[in-house]
């Protein structure tokens, strides 16, 4: 423990000087107090040491010192709570698992630290209550691992799964930033069994009315050598083609497809199911449904440019590989562009000092087509705020900065992919113009700029609702950067497309200047959560909260469900919870300064049992893991303690001690406080009991 002040510790000596002066004072020249030599020698010492203290303390002294904590080695229990084990293993061979792995934490718990997860649908810190989870997401689970533990003192890994895992990225490159030994311990079952099953079924999402459209099946067969099957589409109950399958050897598989005709506009459930064999024990895996969603026409957009760009050409890729979309590019120097046929105009760069775009602009106001600005150094910037579109920019010197997206989590219009808000504070800088930003209260920022280290309150990406129209910004050029950087890092560029498209979308909606709107994907799988979004504004296109939203949901029997949004920020949001698979409709309604405002849809919940799909575990990826991170694999086996005696005897149960260093003001320790009354009390005593006040 070591004492120190932000002043001089040398002024230690007039504090001593100052309590001698006081005592001497006090005792040595007023001596009308009859006191013994002896007693006045304590008296002094005594009032010199408490004024000594006090004049200490006022120097504000800092005492230092190190606290030293001792922390044993931690091992991660991680237990796949799928129902793919569920359905493989008997209730008593599934609490027989449990119990052998508490064994884990009764027999190590002297030496390690034990945490315990489920994962599956999602990661809980705790053993599972069943096996019940309709997913298993093997690279949740390792990213949670890395950001939970990986700072601490973690010795080990023990992974109990069967090894299916149908969602996220391969668990082997997952868990590529694991340093520490994998231990895996299969659960489940081995044996391959005589099975048929739908192994993958491929749509597209969306079709065109009274156009035709592929279904892609690939079916799959395992020792069903020489029996045969029915493949059936259905529709609604109703069949449109059936085929029959000869399986002709125990190793199958085939294609086909099937080319139904989208005849009505809306949201249409297909089923495709397999007729199930001889001896065939997992019948989940026969049927699957898909749904299409049947659109009057493409929607069109527009897309004009001050000058050729790269940012051109991956904007118009982006469009054309959406099936919803048709694109065409145009020059600004293209005469009489006219937005008349189009859902949305995109400008790159303009307007432009040699390209004011007056009349397009002025069209587009006129027919209330949405405008998205990809500014740029071409951009007009004077011109640009003279538009009355909600953004403003004070540019300075006509100089651009590079900065990146910065996610606004409150961004409540739409949803991107869950990809692009973790991982877009890793794409290559846009150049924006250097200045001052000015938005719009009733605009919704999707992302702001992120200046170096420090993100800023100005738009990236936005959206505002005028009078005059709808907008959109990008208020940077280099998307075709975003692009490059993360097909490179990730393999693809998906959510750089899934955000570009979905912010095109989202302004060529139908929505223009509604006042009320309300958010919700039409389709769902049985396990999702339907989850609401609505945006309310006031005549100023402002947002406000202050009124009441209500949802009705109606199955296809007539049953009604009521809910009532809550307020999430400058909007509404409403987590209706999961439904069983059907169709629904739903009317959301609300009411401003007596005006009334109603919005409706649909949606579908498709049965989805993607773990029952493979009940067949897989060995070679349990092995793999453990082989890629210095592990051991094991096969489950009832009250087995070989993992236990593994673990003992290859895992370092050495500690790491952790130094805590601490600076405490002295005045603010209450014991001192009790010295110096203490020294006080003992002088007044020795006064009192010898005849003086």
């Amino acid at each position: 423990m070591n004492i120190s002040s932000e002043y001089s510790l040398w002024l230690l000596v007039p504090c001593i000087l100052l309590g001698l002066l006081y005592a001497g004072i006090l005792y040595w020249r007023n001596r009308h107090d009859e006191f013994t030599e002896r007693l006045r020698w304590i008296l002094f010492t005594l009032r010199t040491v408490t004024v000594t203290f006090i004049a200490f303390l006022l120097l504000g002294p800092l005492v230092h010192s190190d606290q030293y904590t001792d922390v044993k080695p931690s091992i991660v229990v991680a237990v796949d709570g799928s129902s793919s084990i569920g359905k493989v293993l008997s209730q008593n061979d599934q609490q027989q698992l449990l119990n052998d792995i508490r064994q884990i934490e009764t027999a190590l718990s002297n030496d390690f630290d034990i945490h315990f997860y489920t994962f599956g649908t999602e990661i809980i810190s705790a053993l599972p209550d069943s096996f019940s989870m309709p997913l298993t997401n093997m690279e949740s689970l390792f990213d949670h691992i890395d950001i939970q533990h990986s700072n601490t003192h973690l010795g080990s890994v023990v992974l109990v799964s069967d090894g299916i895992n149908n969602t996220g990225i391969d668990p082997l490159f997952a868990s590529n930033h694991l340093t520490v030994p994998a231990v895996t311990l299969l659960v489940g079952d081995t044996i391959p069994h005589i099975d048929l099953a739908l192994s993958k079924v491929t749509v597209n999402s969306k079709a065109f009315k009274n156009n035709q459209f592929p279904i892609r099946v690939f079916i799959s067969g395992y020792m069903a050598g020489g029996q045969q099957t029915i493949l059936r589409l259905k529709k609604d109950d109703r069949v449109l083609e059936e085929i029959k399958l000869s399986i002709r050897n125990d190793r199958y598989s085939t294609t086909h497809i099937f080319y139904p005709t989208a005849d009505s506009v809306g949201l249409h459930r297909y089923t495709i199911e397999l007729d199930a064999i001889d001896q065939e024990s997992n019948r989940d895996n026969n049927r699957q449904n898909v749904v299409v969603e049947v659109l009057e026409r493409q929607q069109k957009a527009l897309l004009v440019a001050h000058a050729p760009h790269p940012d051109l050409a991956a904007i118009k890729e982006i469009l054309e590989s959406s099936i919803a979309f048709e694109v065409e590019t145009a020059m600004a120097s293209t005469p009489q562009l006219s937005p008349d046929k189009y859902d949305v105009v995109i400008l790159h760069q303009l307007p432009s000092l040699t390209y004011p775009m007056e009349s397009l602009l002025q069209k587009c106001s006129e027919t209330r087509t949405p405008v998205l600005f990809v500014i740029g150094q071409s951009t007009n910037i004077s011109r640009f705020n003279q538009l009355r579109t909600g953004l403003t920019i004070e540019q300075q010197n006509n100089l651009t900065e590079d900065a990146t997206p910065a996610f606004n989590h409150a961004f409540r219009s739409f949803q991107t992919d869950a990809v692009v808000a973790e991982d877009c504070s890793q794409w290559t800088p846009l150049t924006v113009p250097f200045g001052a930003y000015k938005l719009s209260n009733a605009a919704s920022v999707l992302m702001f700029q992120k200046i170096g280290n420090i993100t800023m309150e100005y738009p990236l990406i936005a959206f505002n609702n005028t009078i005059n129209g709808r907008y959109g910004f990008i208020a940077g050029e280099g998307l075709w950067r975003w692009r490059l950087n993360t097909a490179k890092r990730l393999g693809n560029s998906r959510p750089i497309n899934d955000l570009i498209l979905k912010t095109i979308q989202f302004l060529a909606s139908d929505e223009k200047n509604q006042r009320f709107r309300v958010y919700c994907e039409n389709q769902f799988a049985s396990f999702d959560r339907i989850v609401y979004k609505a945006e309310l504004y006031n005549e100023m296109f402002e947002p406000i909260t202050t009124e009441n939203v209500q949802l009705v949901i109606r199955d296809e029997a007539g049953l009604e469900y009521d809910y009532l949004f809550g307020i999430d920020g400058d909007n509404y949001k409403l987590d209706a919870g999961s439904f069983p698979a059907g169709s629904y409709r739903w009317e959301a309604t609300t009411k401003v300064d007596q005006q009334n405002f109603t919005e409706r849809g649909h949606f579908i919940v498709s049965a989805t049992n993607i773990e029952n799909e493979q009940l067949c575990a897989n060995v070679t990826l349990m092995k793999k893991l453990a082989e890629n991170h210095q592990g051991q694999f094991f096969f489950w086996e009832p009250k087995s303690e070989q993992v236990i005696q593994y673990l003992k005897d290859n895992i370092s149960t050495k500690r790491i001690r952790y130094t805590t260093t601490g600076y405490y003001e002295l005045i603010k320790l209450p014991w001192l406080l009790l010295v110096i009354v203490l020294l006080l009390t003992l002088e007044w005593f020795f006064r009192k009991f010898n005849g003086s006040y």
